[in-house]
Order: structure tokens, then sequence, then C-alpha cells
């Protein structure tokens, strides 16, 4: 009968969909959590329910346990500390292979964090104090409270030294005192010393200028017209100068938009600038890949310059005049030949960067139109399943409509007739319980007029005939009991006696 009424409340495409049918549960429960406030029920556990699932307590003798909320807070502080420890250990004991320096990066080693601990002493390199409690250090509390130097490493202390390792790296010592990272002679200066660097510099650019005096002695020491050697930093690729920074390319760019010198006293001295910039790069900086094929063109559209010839040769004396005085100003230099050489690197340099803007915007068009046909994709495929998520929709929103009707209904039910059900129940259940009161409170009235008006008799019978037979049984009872308590009483002394009698006889044989 009641499967009769609850089938009509279904959509016609059969059973709805889970989602519906959890909101609808969710919707009747609540409706009967709001029925039983208003009724004043109490919501427990049925016995059945207690008797087939119990009480949820599995052991004997168990108690929930309350605990404060400083105890939770600092539990909850443990266990952050163990994950962070845990974590840490896990990192290191999971790495793979070591590398060049196993002391340095890798497994850890507390040793090594000491001994960065003592070079931080020596430069007076001291963590910050964090304002918060460290946990509880078995060595560190049952250690001598004088001791100048802890055999521990704290957390704190591990993650300030990661630090200053990673920008103090040239200064870090293995166990037998040398340095992990040995200086190299030329670009292994660090950030760390600035002296060291200026001095550094300071030789490359005296190198500089010094290859540049043997460049002029051998051009006008050469016999035929040619074309004049490349410095060291014109065997770098120009787009690799370009790249080294910001000095460069501001001072660079700015040279560039002004128009090609005229006169001899104002020229742009680009190979002296190239140079220097190259001294201050490290040695190991980064070269720009550059097509072959394109440098090789870009060479030989240059090699129909005509040079003009020195006006003099210079003799063997010369030379080694030069040589001995060492100093370039007494060299003749031709203006015109290294007017050429000066306006030919500009127009090499300025036709490489013109050739690197146009090689990056084509690359940069090259990855537009690959992510707008990447786009056009994606919106075609969304666009031809459009209409699919259209009908899912629809068809949700007629079964979520359908689950909403067949809620309502339910919840019309629920408060039409079963609440004028219990309505009905309530009241009868007060009529009869006024009922019985009210008999119960009459009848006990008319009992209590019936014995006022009886009284109550002082009767108290006298002993017969039966009262006198019980009690002589009882007293012929007893005394059978006394009879027999006797007997066996008389039984068991004799045997007590024969017992000791033949242990005495046996001892005596």
């Amino acid at each position: 009968m009641m499967a009769c009424q609850y089938d009509y409340g279904l959509p016609e495409g059969g059973m709805p969909k889970h989602n519906d049918l959890r909101q609808a549960t969710q919707l009747l429960l609540e409706l009967k959590n709001e029925f039983m406030k208003e009724m004043n029920l109490k919501q427990g556990s049925s016995p059945g329910a207690l008797k087939r699932y119990g009480h949820g307590i599995t052991s004997e003798g168990y108690s929930e346990f309350n605990c404060s909320r400083r105890t939770k807070e600092r539990a909850e502080r443990v266990k952050v500390y163990l994950e962070i420890y845990y974590l840490l250990l896990n990192k290191s004991v999971t790495r793979g292979d070591a590398g060049s320096s196993a002391g340095v990066e890798g497994v850890y080693n507390p040793l090594q964090t000491i001994r960065n601990r003592k070079l931080r002493k020596v430069y007076k390199h001291y963590p910050s104090a964090i304002q918060v409690g460290s946990p509880i250090i078995a060595i560190k509390d049952f250690s001598h409270s004088n001791k100048p130097f802890p055999w521990f490493v704290d957390i704190y202390e591990r993650s300030y030294d990661m630090a200053w390792r990673t920008s103090h790296w040239e200064k870090l010592r293995k166990p037998d005192g040398s340095h992990w990272f040995p200086p190299t002679p030329r670009g292994g200066i660090s950030r760390g010393l600035p002296h060291e660097r200026a001095r550094f510099q300071r030789k490359q650019s005296t190198a500089g200028g010094a290859s540049d005096a043997a460049e002029n002695e051998a051009e006008f020491s050469g016999g035929g017209p040619r074309l004049p050697e490349e410095d060291p930093a014109s065997d770098l690729p120009i787009e690799s100068n370009l790249h080294r920074g910001r000095g460069f390319k501001k001072t660079f760019l700015s040279r560039l938009a002004r128009s090609p010198p005229k006169t001899q006293g104002v020229t742009v001295e680009l190979d002296d600038l190239i140079a220097g910039d190259v001294s201050t790069s490290s040695a190991q900086a980064y070269n720009t890949p550059v097509d072959e094929k394109q440098r090789s063109n870009a060479r030989n559209l240059f090699e129909s310059v005509k040079i003009v010839n020195v006006r003099r040769k210079l003799s063997n004396s010369d030379i080694e005049r030069s040589t001995d005085s060492g100093t370039p100003s007494q060299i003749e230099i031709n203006p015109t030949l290294l007017n050429d050489r000066r306006q030919v690197t500009y127009l090499h340099c300025t036709w490489a960067l013109i050739r690197h803007r146009e090689e990056n915007l084509r690359r940069r068009q090259q990855l537009l139109v690959q992510k707008s046909e990447a786009a056009f994709l994606i919106c075609s495929g969304i666009g031809d399943e459009l209409p699919q998520h259209i009908n899912a929709q629809r068809s949700y929103e007629d079964a979520l409509a359908a689950g909403f009707d067949l809620c309502q209904r339910w919840k019309d039910r629920l408060l039409n007739i079963y609440s004028l059900r219990a309505d009905d129940l309530l009241q009868n259940s007060d009529r009869v319980m006024s009922s019985v009161n009210t008999t119960l409170t009459l009848r006990t009235k008319s009992l209590q007029e019936l014995i006022d008006r009886l009284g109550i008799s002082r009767y108290y019978p006298r002993p017969g005939v039966a009262t006198l037979l019980y009690s002589a049984l009882e007293c012929i009872i007893v005394a059978l009991l006394w009879v027999i308590w006797f007997l066996f009483s008389i039984l068991k002394a004799i045997h007590f006696l024969l017992y000791r009698l033949i242990a005495l006889i046996t001892w005596l044989m």
C-alpha cells in the first residue's frame, strides 16, 4: 500500500540520481528533527540499534580523556616539531648520489655544521634571536650549565647554517682545515670579497692595455695591407657582449643612437668598451649561441673595405726601441686606418644588434601564432561540446525540479497527515489518562470510607491443635539431627584413633 503511494513521486526517467536522493534525504531528516523539537520528543538511540552496534567502545574500562587547552597546544607544538624533524631526516636519507662535495651537501653531517659555527664565530656572523620557545632537548638540560660549546644542532641553527653556507661557500672548511672549494686563479673570486674583485678588474684592464699596444706594434711591423687582428674581446660573439650587464647596454645603446663620428678626436672606442665589459664579467659567462653561417656572411660583407697602407715600415731598431721603452705613445698610428677599423666594428655591432632584434621578433611572432592556433583548437573543441553541456544542464534542471516536487509533496504530507495524527494521539492519551485518574480517585475514596465505617478489629487468635502439632514436629526433627551429629562425631573419633594407632605401630616396627 505504501509502495503504491510512493511510486507517483518518481520522475519518468526512472530512479533519481544519487545527488537528488541525498538532498531529499537531508531535507527529510531536517524536517524530522524540527518536528521532534516542536513535539518535545528526545532523539535517543533505539534498544535494537544499541544491541546491534553497541556504544562504540571496544575495550573494557574505557573512559574518555578530557585535557586542557594548554595541553592540546603543547601536543600540537610537539607534533609540528616531530614532523619537521622527520621531514629533514627523510630528505637526508633518501638523497641519491652525493656529488663532488659529499661533506658539504648530501647526507646531513652535524660535525660540518659545528665547523661552520666556528667559522661564523670567526667572521662574527651570528643568527638573529628567535622569540619562540625551543623544544626540550635532553642533552641540553642534563649537560653542564657552563659548557661553552654545546654538541648538538638545533633546527633554527641548522636553517641559519644552510642560508649562511649558500652565500659564504668559499669559506667552508674540511675536517683537515683546507677549503672545500679552493679559489681559482682568474674567475673564482667570490662576491663576498670586494677587494679581491677590484684587484682582479685592475689586472684585467692592465692586460687589455698591453694587448692593444702589442696589436698596434704588430700592425706597423707588417709588410702588406691586411686587416688588423682582433683583440680577445672580439673573439667572443657579439650577442654574448650584448648580454653582459645593464651598464654596457645603456652605454652601448646611447652611443648607437648617435651618428657616426666625423672627427678623429671624438671617435667612439667600441673596442675598449667591449674589452672593459668583458674584463668585468666572469670567466665562465654564458655565451648566446650564434649561427656560424650568418656570422661568416657578416664577416664577408666587410672584406671589401680597403685599408690604406701605413706610411712607412718599422725597422728592427724601432721595434727594439719601442719594446724597451714600453710606451705605445711613441708609435705612429695611421688615423684613417684606425677610424676605418672602428667604423667597421661599429657597423658590425649595429648589424648584429639589428639581426638579433629581428630574430627575437620572428621568434615571438611564431610563439604568438602557435598560441593562437592552440587557443583556436581549444575554443573549437569547447564549441563542439557546448550543446552537450547545455543538454546535460537542462536534464539536470528537469531532474532537480522533479526531486523538488517530490520533496514538496512529502513535506505537505508530513505537515497535513502525520502532524494531525500525532495531535489526535496526544489528545486521546490525555483523555484516557484523565479518565483513569478519575476512576482511581473515586475507588480509593470509596475504599477509605468503607474502612472508616467498619473500623479495624483487634482480634488475636488462640493457639490450636495444629500449632501444637507443628511445634512437636519441630522439636522431634531437631533432636533427630542432634543424634545424627553425635553418632558421626563418635565414628570420626574412632577413625582418628585407629589411624594414629596404625601409624604408631608402623613407626615402632
